[in-house]
C-alpha cells in the first residue's frame, strides 16, 4: 500500500483503479505485451471510491500521469468514506496537504496530527504491527509495483456477502474523480462474479449511473474453472478477462 502512495514522476498509457477485483484481475504485463503500451494496476483490497479518489489525487500531485484510466465498480458505488485499511495507511502522511485536508473532516484530526504516536497506536489494530512498521519502508512489499498484478491460484466458488438491494442515486466521490480527470479518457466496468451472488442482476443499474460502462458480471458463467472464489478470478480467469478488456476498450 505504501508503494502505491509514494510512486511518483511516471507516465502510463493505461491505469486501473479499484479494489482487489482489479488487483487480482488485471494483468498489466499482458496488456503491455499485447498492446505495446505502458500499464499500471493501482487496485488494492477493499478500496472504496473515497479511497480511489484520494489515491488518484495523490498520484496526480506526485506527477503520475496517464492517457486512459479504467475504474472497476460494484458495491463500492454505495461507499463514500475512506476504509479503515486505507485510512490507516495514510497515517504516516499527515503532513501531506491532500491527506491533511481529508482528515480535517474528522473529529480526531488534531489528535492524529499533534499527539505523538497516536496515529500509529490506533492503526496498529487495523494494519497489524508488521505491516505498520513496513509503512516506514517502501521496499518491504510482496507486490510488484511495476505492474500491480497480484493473481490468485486455485479454483472455487466460496461466497462472502451479497450485492446491495439498491444503489445510491449518485456518488460524490466518483463525481469528484470525474472532475479531477476530466481531460483523460475514462472507462468503467464491473469484473465477473459467479452466479451464486445474490442480487447480481442489480449490477445492471450501474449503466444508468456512469457513461462508458461495461458489465462483465456474467462473463464467465460457463467457465467455473476461472474462479478462485465467487468474487475473484484465478490467474487463468484473470488473463482471459484482461484479454477481453483489451479488445472491448480498444486498448
Amino acid at each position: 500500500m505504501q508503494n502505491l502512495l509514494k510512486v511518483s514522476d511516471k507516465h502510463y498509457d493505461i491505469a486501473f483503479y479499484g479494489s482487489s477485483r482489479v488487483e487480482r484481475h488485471i494483468d498489466c504485463e499482458l496488456i503491455s505485451k499485447m498492446t505495446g503500451k505502458k500499464c499500471i494496476n493501482f487496485g488494492f483490497s477493499g478500496a472504496s471510491l473515497g479511497d480511489i479518489l484520494i489515491l488518484s489525487k495523490i498520484h496526480k500531485r506526485n506527477n503520475i500521469s496517464f492517457d486512459t484510466v479504467l475504474v472497476q465498480l460494484d458495491y463500492n458505488y454505495n461507499t463514500i468514506g475512506l476504509t479503515p485499511y486505507f485510512e490507516a495507511n495514510l497515517a504516516p502522511h499527515m503532513t501531506d496537504s491532500i491527506v491533511a485536508n481529508e482528515f480535517l473532516k474528522q473529529k480526531e484530526y488534531f489528535i492524529y496530527r499533534w499527539v505523538p504516536f497516536y496515529r500509529y497506536l490506533k492503526n496498529e489494530k487495523v494494519l497489524g504491527f508488521r505491516e505498520l512498521m513496513s509503512s516506514f519502508n517502501t521496499t518491504n512489499s510482496n507486490r510488484n509495483i511495476k505492474i500491480g498484478f497480484s493473481p490468485k491460484f486455485g479454483t472455487g466458488d466460496e461466497l462472502a456477502g451479497r450485492f446491495p438491494n439498491t444503489l445510491n442515486s449518485n456518488n460524490i466521490r466518483l463525481e469528484k474523480f470525474e472532475e479531477e480527470f476530466q481531460d483523460i479518457a475514462k472507462f468503467y466496468f464491473t469484473a465477473p462474479y459467479c452466479k451464486k451472488l445474490e442480487n447480481r442482476s442489480k449490477i445492471n443499474e450501474l449503466k444508468n449511473k456512469v457513461s462508458s460502462y461495461k458489465n462483465y458480471a456474467a462473463l464467465f458463467d460457463n467457465n467455473s474453472e476461472y474462479y478462485f472464489n465467487c468474487g475473484h478470478l484465478n490467474i487463468n480467469g484473470a488473463k482471459a478477462f484482461t484479454l477481453k478488456i483489451i479488445n472491448d476498450f480498444d486498448l
